[in-house]
């Protein structure tokens, strides 16, 4: 039921969503919903606070309800869309994109964000062509203009990514998002020295705005060779599908037939692909600018895994000093549960939970050549067995842990 009180309640929230005060937004919407819990427009900015603080569930929820009390509206639509995509879900948030265009032809923003979900999908010529359609409604449309330039990056055009940006950057010298965007460019290119000084600019004219931290924290890493090298192989890693997996199992094993020192090998380059982000994080804390970027977990991270492969280290030494089979496998197993223990601690979003998941698949097909080894060479690799097996017991344990926290 409408009421006088609760129009101001919700005029009051949107001036402080404005100003990105989020926290006395959401008290607001609730006093709104309290009085009016029938009211789409205020589930819906709810959801819009959850989506600015993370809290992805909440805001998917308050998303679905606000299309549950007003299917019609395309602004219901385009926010369950943002849930999706901060979540990582393309085809979902694709969907949601489409639906809300269809409500709404005419509003500009509806195409850059199907465009920016289509680019993530790597469908550039699609993307492009939304992106266009977009501009003949609105041809000074700055999110068009900037997510078109980094579609001309992508296909090798920077002369007319450039001439967008200059565009856009001439209609609003002030866009903080517009700056966001040409400092991504400049980081596809390579141009990492460049693209940090569009990020700055990006802080300095919105300080809350974090994408443009978390890109200026990356473009700082990714000035290092050693970074960009490994960042490439864990990319590669985490996309792979089950059956380049199983082709990967058997890679590794017909080398093991050659080489019995491959194994290790192949579990210190899993390690290095997935523990080099927190080993980076480390490096760039003494950093004096890019150190106060790093958030809370990220400066504890470092820490952490350092302990467990301290005692991993530890159960090693101990092993082979006394020649106990045991404490050598439980320092592979502490070896191989290390990284993904520090990546669950500190998970947050679907997108840590995936990475999580991709490598205790890759833990679990270690596990399976110790067990391979244990049965088929019980004399060579006495304790194989056992520790493939201890392998196999933990990352169940810790997949049931991913399935805990991916409900909560």
């Amino acid at each position: 039921m409408w009421t006088p009180v609760s129009d101001a309640h919700l005029e009051k929230a949107r001036l402080l969503l404005d100003h990105q005060k989020y926290a006395l937004a959401e008290q607001e919407l609730h006093q709104v919903l309290t009085t009016n819990p029938e009211d789409s427009v205020g589930h819906a900015l709810l959801g819009l606070c959850y989506l600015k603080t993370s809290r992805y569930p909440e805001a998917f929820t308050a998303a679905t309800r606000a299309i549950a009390l007003d299917a019609a509206s395309d602004y219901n639509h385009r926010l369950l869309s943002l849930v999706y995509e901060r979540e990582k879900n393309l085809p979902e948030a694709e969907k949601a994109a489409r639906y809300a265009i269809t409500l709404n032809p005419e509003f500009g923003f509806g195409y850059s964000l199907l465009g920016r979900i289509l680019f993530n999908k790597n469908r550039l010529n699609e993307a492009l062509e939304v992106v266009n359609t977009g501009l003949c409604y609105d041809p000074e449309d700055v999110e068009c203009l900037n997510l078109q330039a980094r579609i001309f990056v992508r296909l090798g055009k920077p002369e007319a990514a450039t001439e967008n940006f200059r565009t856009s950057l001439k209609q609003d010298p002030e866009n903080f998002y517009t700056h966001t965007n040409k400092g991504i460019a400049l980081g596809e290119t390579g141009d990492y020295k460049n693209a940090i000084l569009y990020f700055k600019e990006a802080v300095r004219l919105n300080p809350d705005y974090e994408l443009a931290k978390r890109y200026l924290l990356a473009s700082h890493k990714m000035q290092y060779d050693f970074y960009r090298f490994v960042m490439q192989v864990s990319a590669n890693l985490l996309k792979a599908k089950v059956s380049e997996k199983w082709l990967l199992l058997l890679g590794v094993w017909l080398i093991f037939k050659v080489s019995p020192l491959f194994l290790p090998f192949f579990l210190i380059l899993l390690h290095l692909s997935l523990f080099t982000d927190v080993l980076f994080n480390f490096i760039v804390s003494f950093h004096a600018e890019a150190g106060k970027l790093l958030q809370k977990n990220e400066k504890a991270q470092p820490g952490m895994l350092g302990g467990l492969f301290f005692l991993a280290a530890c159960f090693y030494g101990a092993g082979a000093f006394a020649e106990i089979p045991v404490l050598l496998s439980l320092g592979h197993i502490m070896l191989g549960l290390s990284v993904p223990l520090v990546t669950l601690f500190y998970m947050k979003s679907q997108e840590s939970l995936r990475n999580a998941f991709a490598f205790i698949s890759y833990l679990i097909i270690a596990a399976m050549l110790y067990l391979i080894l244990g049965y088929f060479f019980p004399e060579e690799n006495p304790h194989a067995g056992i520790t493939g097996a201890a392998l196999y017991i933990f990352n169940f344990l810790l997949i049931g842990y991913c399935w805990f926290r991916k409900q909560l």
